[in-house]
């Protein structure tokens, strides 16, 4: 009988036939027992199939698996919370530590399949061996690596009436290494309430990347946190930060009265400037060690909105919105609607992620036309490289999670319709930008052939206009679509606001065809809109303050409103120069319009730095070409503030050390110390020109006649340098 060898590599196959069959060499049944032991009456010895396990090894596995699971899952716990800072004993109340680790910042995360795999329950063998691989893999490029090698920066959270804090600054302190490096003081919730309530009813509006029913919600969340020392959320306190800055800066004398909490609005609006410090200097340090929520996102977009309203869109704006940019993509915004995230897409989350992305898309691509610096000609988000929807037109109470993704018409107003025009204006300047190769935008901009054609999809977005962003008053539109007042007012507001905007990028667009328009009659087109956008520019920002649309807003319009105006004011001034020297018709027509324009500027100054800024370059050049003498002017240069000086700079961090740390922002001698050189200087403006005024000089210099051809335009721009965001 051969002598039978087992297989290798598996387990042991069952006999073909039983012990005394293959012993005589009979065809077995297979049967147990066969039909040959039967008929011979003898014991059959048929091997049953091998099984692979018990029950009991099945149970033992089982068991394993979900022992190896529970360490996993202590192992990923552990190392979360190894740098977290745990408040000490002592602390007192209404003390929060901000950890560098937080729990919840996957909240607002859209993660792809892979990062969402990690995290499901018993896996298989090959998902097992999967999320091995993946975890080596990010050890290999260093997104799950230890920070424990760079010390950070402790940050701690204290809440003070402000009728105690003397300013918004940090306290240093060097007592010991488990005390917070760096103290915020907040308001005390009832104050920090009313604060919420004057954003959401008066600024909010302006970019609406929150949902307005979410932010009391944050806002007690965050308090609820500080007064139980618990741990919070840098994404949630970032965004609380920027809403005060926000909040103080827009503060009128008119919310003094009515809301109180300041005396005057110059002690808020001198805090405003501290307020975006702060909420620069906390994302600065939380970035470095945890994820950034959709809430600090929302955040940045909030206080770089405050910041370009001292200085213009300087680097300081830049570095900020390319930040928001950066962690935008980190918690996947870029991607919300891939299927990977199918179960999220119609999720109330979803949805104000597409806002907060396509925000800042469409501001990338506008500032790719508008900024003043190499960065001119050339942006960061193309259309390829994502794969999240446009937000819907919808009103806030219809985002809800199960939502169905139908808009509403364009027809029909809600808080986003001025969003969605933005987006296609911007989507027009990013057409700009491709259409014009790189050294040609900065030279001085497209072909003439792009210009018009550009002009032909302007002129195409205006005629789209629904009649309550074009010629409709709050009153008419409140008994039309049946809305609030506050609400039509808004809708007024968010019309005048895209239109003054649209105007002065056609402006733009136009103006280096517009000089040459005057000489060369193949460019008489753009010199006919160029002139033409300007003087709606005008016109559309006298309707503003004509309808009363400026009331609770007049912090926050200067900026928008100082930059188009000095753009149409320099371009009415080549227009009437060239018919003063040709002896045009309606000379007087054009003197009045600049008249009137100049006296917008001047009646902002007060208001915005950057209005002083606009109208000082405008007059300092038409001087040095022998227009108008700026006596007062002169002397106004002595008083004003440096470039710089509107925001705080951060202050060297002493050495000395504390035995305690401060109880209330008063006893940190750091604050007092700190608080100099922080105020906004402004100076005082009037609404009508006056017989001394250096522009009633100007005005009146204007009917002896100038040279087109002698003025340096682009000096009154230059002048300006990359701050401008026309």
């Amino acid at each position: 009988m051969p002598k039978e060898f087992p297989k290798i590599g598996g387990p042991r196959q069952r006999p073909i036939s039983c012990k005394f069959c293959r012993t005589r060499k009979l065809r077995c049944s297979r049967e147990a027992p066969c039909s040959n032991c039967v008929s011979r009456g003898l014991p059959c010895e048929l091997e049953q199939a091998t099984h692979s396990g018990s029950p009991a090894d099945d149970d033992d596995k089982a068991e394993l698996l979900e022992r190896i699971r529970k360490l996993e899952a202590l192992v990923e716990q552990s190392t979360r919370f190894t740098s977290v800072s745990v408040a000490s004993h002592d602390t007192p109340p209404a003390t929060a530590l901000l950890p560098n680790a937080l729990d919840g910042q996957a909240s607002g995360s859209f993660e792809d399949v892979a990062r969402q795999s990690w995290k499901n329950s018993i896996p298989s063998p090959s998902e097992q061996l999967d999320r091995d691989f993946a975890w080596l893999e990010s050890i290999y490029d260093g997104t799950e690596c230890a920070s424990e090698a760079i010390p950070s920066t402790k940050v701690g959270f204290r809440i003070c009436s402000f009728q105690l804090v003397a300013e918004v600054e940090q306290f240093v302190t060097g007592s010991s290494s488990s005390d917070p490096s760096i103290f915020f003081w907040l308001p005390e919730y009832s104050e920090a309430k009313i604060l919420l309530e004057k954003f959401t009813r008066d600024i909010e509006h302006m970019y609406h990347v929150a949902l307005t029913q979410d932010l009391p919600v944050v806002l007690e969340r965050t308090y609820i946190s500080l007064t139980q020392q618990k741990q919070v959320k840098s994404g949630e306190m970032i965004l609380v930060f920027s809403i005060f800055a926000s909040a103080m800066h827009s503060w009128t004398d008119e919310d003094c009265r009515a809301r109180g909490l300041f005396t005057t609005s110059a002690e808020p609006h001198r805090r405003s400037a501290l307020w975006v410090k702060a909420t620069e200097d906390l994302l600065d340090i939380a970035h470095r060690t945890t994820l950034i929520s959709l809430e600090g996102i929302q955040g940045i977009i909030i206080v770089t909105f405050v910041a370009a309203s001292y200085k213009g869109f300087s680097r300081r704006c830049w570095f900020l919105m390319n930040n928001a940019l950066a962690l935008a993509r980190e918690i996947g915004l870029h991607c919300i609607d891939h299927p990977s995230n199918a179960d999220r897409a119609n999720t109330a989350e979803a949805e104000v992620g597409r806002r907060v992305w396509w925000y800042l898309v469409s501001t990338d691509w506008a500032m790719a036309t508008k900024y003043n610096g190499l960065a001119r000609g050339t942006y960061q988000c193309h259309p390829r490289h994502m794969n999240t929807n446009k937000p819907l037109n919808l009103n806030d109470e219809d985002v809800v999670d199960g939502m169905t993704r139908m808009s509403r018409p364009l027809s029909e107003p809600t808080s986003m319709t001025y969003f969605v025009f933005r987006n296609r204006l911007n989507e027009i300047s990013r057409t700009i930008v491709d259409r014009a190769p790189l050294m040609t935008a900065l030279a001085g901009g497209p072909s003439y052939d792009v210009v018009m054609d550009i002009d032909t999809e302007l002129q195409q977005l205006i005629n789209d206009l629904p009649p309550f962003f074009f010629s409709m008053t709050p009153f008419e539109i409140a008994g039309r679509y049946r809305l609030s007042d506050d609400r039509a007012k808004v809708i007024a507001r968010q019309g005048n606001d895209f239109r003054t905007i649209f105007y002065a990028t056609r402006c733009k667009l136009h103006l280096p065809y517009a000089r040459r328009g005057f000489t060369e009659s193949q460019y008489a087109t753009s010199r006919i809109l160029c002139i033409e956008s300007a003087r709606l520019i005008v016109e559309t920002e006298s309707e503003y303050q004509r309808l009363g649309l400026d009331k609770e807003f007049a912090r926050y319009k200067p900026l928008l409103y100082s930059m188009t105006v000095f753009l149409a004011c320099t371009v009415l001034l080549m227009e009437y120069c060239h018919r003063k020297q040709t002896q045009a018709p309606d000379q007087e027509k054009s003197k009045m319009e600049i008249c009137h324009a100049l006296t917008m500027l001047e009646a902002a100054r007060s208001e915005n730095e950057m209005a002083s800024k606009f109208l000082d370059s405008l007059v300092m050049v038409l001087h040095n070409h022998g227009i108008a003498p700026p006596k007062r002017l002169q002397q106004q240069e002595k008083s004003v503030a440096l470039p710089g000086e509107g925001l705080v700079s951060t202050p060297p961090f002493t050495s000395q050390a504390t035995s305690s740390l401060p109880m209330t922002p008063m006893s940190g001698p750091q604050l007092a110390a700190s608080a100099v050189g922080g105020e906004v200087t402004c100076t005082g403006g009037f609404a009508g020109l006056d017989a001394g005024s250096d522009l009633n000089s100007l005005v009146k210099s204007l009917d002896q006649g100038v040279d087109v051809g002698m003025i340096e335009w682009d000096d009154i721009f230059l002048g300006l340098g990359e701050s401008s965001f026309l």
